[in-house]
């Protein structure tokens, strides 16, 4: 099975940011990609994160803080709160209060911004493109990192991420899977292993990296901003799940009354559906790809009745 994106859009819809179309497809899923800038575009950037950071609407859902021991900040220590209660899980998200994120920010901490094509109209562009390419759900994440840190430890994720560079510097550190450390989050780099790949990235410069590949950045000398556009891979669980309801929904309900003795009278109901399940499961490698997620329907159908285009926005 390839693991090439469905190229079958049009070279016009294709953001500007993103790498070429083709170079990024014979690379996908196989090895790293890291492309210069080739023109001045914008996007999200460090007067973005102010922005967001300084909106009375922002809740702890799109901010995330990480100190420089890689410590996940409880949301309670950087929200407005209520009324001094104790912060709950089970409670909505509390707003941010922007001094409790400064003082973090002056004591070096990272942040990370999920869902960035949520609220920039850019980024949403961008991942809209990918996703219709992949036909796999496509999200945005901004990564804030102080002058000399990065926001995480040596990790690896579960997706393949296109690394756009909107501020700053950051220098990265990818290897090639470790073997035996499986899923998302940080891993331990075997002793004698080097980097595959080393790249520098300043604004403009786009970076790919295939899914489960580890990877540690660490900005220069100003504070250091990149978007990732992360695809998610096809979930085995996943195929294999939709494969057996579809089976489900084939095969008419029936009872079986065993003998007295606990045995079948007429098994061949049974072995008629042991072979359907048999037969798409061979289909399911054929039959992988699951709906495109409709996270932009809300989204286009309000454009429609404003009479919004995607020029005019």
């Amino acid at each position: 099975m390839s693991t090439i994106p469905d190229r079958t859009g049009r070279t016009a819809d294709w953001p500007l940011p993103l790498p070429d179309e083709a170079e990024l497809a014979s690379h996908w899923g196989r090895d790293c990609l890291f492309l210069p800038r080739t023109q001045e575009t914008r996007l999200f950037d460090l007067k973005s994160v102010r922005d967001i950071l300084c909106d009375s609407r922002t809740t702890s859902e799109h901010v995330t803080i990480s100190t420089g021991e890689f410590r996940n900040v409880d949301a309670s220590e950087y929200t407005v709160g209520r009324d001094n209660e104790e912060h709950s899980p089970g409670l909505a998200p509390e707003r941010i209060d922007p001094r409790k994120v400064l003082e973090f920010l002056r004591a070096g901490s990272s942040l990370i911004l999920p869902n960035v094509q949520e609220y920039d109209h850019g980024v949403r562009r961008i991942c809209r493109a990918v996703q219709a390419r992949t036909e796999r759900p496509v999200e945005a994440l901004a990564f804030l990192s102080p002058p000399g840190r990065g926001a995480l430890p040596l990790h690896q994720d579960r997706v393949d991420v296109i690394v756009l560079q909107t501020a700053g510097t950051k220098h990265w550190q990818i290897f090639e899977h470790f073997p035996g450390q499986e899923g998302s989050g940080p891993v331990h780099r075997p002793p004698g292993v080097e980097p595959a790949h080393r790249f520098t990235l300043t604004p403009g410069d786009v970076c790919y990296m295939p899914a489960d590949w580890p990877h540690r950045t660490r900005s220069d000398e100003d504070w250091s901003l990149h978007i990732s556009i992360s695809v998610s891979p096809v979930r085995l669980h996943r195929v294999l799940d939709e494969s057996f309801h579809r089976v489900l929904a084939d095969i008419p309900e029936q009872d079986f009354h065993p003998a007295w003795d606990g045995s079948l009278k007429d098994p061949s109901p049974i072995t008629r559906a042991a072979e359907t399940v048999s037969r798409m499961l061979v289909k399911a490698s054929d039959d992988w790809n699951v709906r495109p997620a409709e996270a932009y329907r809300t989204h286009d159908a309000i454009a429609e009745v404003l009479g919004v285009t995607e020029t005019s926005e």
